[in-house]
């Protein structure tokens, strides 16, 4: 289970205007510390909201990003890791009819609450300022 964002470089222009200022490698990694700090503010966002009982779906919730080079996409992922053991994150986010459980929504109320490109630009403006102070060309 897993909830997928993918931002292209060119749907917000006052930050894109900035970025295109820089050559391609900085550009990329802004975009990518961008796209970790976003992903970080949901991935905490719904460990706040995932139900608990001994804590390991909390704790199994993560976050990945990577980017594509020939498209230009920068690709953030919020999920739930297998690696803890937990195979139930699904049916805690979706219900189960057998069951007769009710869906917790925890992953999707957190995607729903910072699915905002402004707050995305937010971070990408802030990994720029602080790219540049890196370089010497901002103070």
């Amino acid at each position: 289970m897993s909830i997928k964002l993918e931002i292209d470089k060119t749907s917000f222009s006052n930050v894109n205007k900035r970025l295109k200022k820089v050559g391609y490698k900085v550009r990329t990694n802004v975009m990518r510390k961008g796209m970790r700090r976003f992903t970080a503010v949901i991935r905490n966002r719904a460990r706040e909201l995932a139900p608990v009982r001994t804590g390991n779906l909390k704790k199994s919730i993560t976050s990945k990003t990577s980017s594509r080079a020939k498209t230009g996409m920068i690709i953030g992922r919020v999920f739930i890791s297998r690696k803890r053991g937990v195979h139930y994150g699904h049916i805690q986010e979706y219900g189960s009819y057998v069951r007769k459980q009710p869906a917790r929504r925890f992953m999707t109320r957190a995607f729903e609450e910072f699915n905002d490109e402004d707050l995305f630009g937010h971070f990408v403006n802030a990994a720029l300022i602080e790219e540049l102070r890196k370089m010497g060309l901002s103070k």
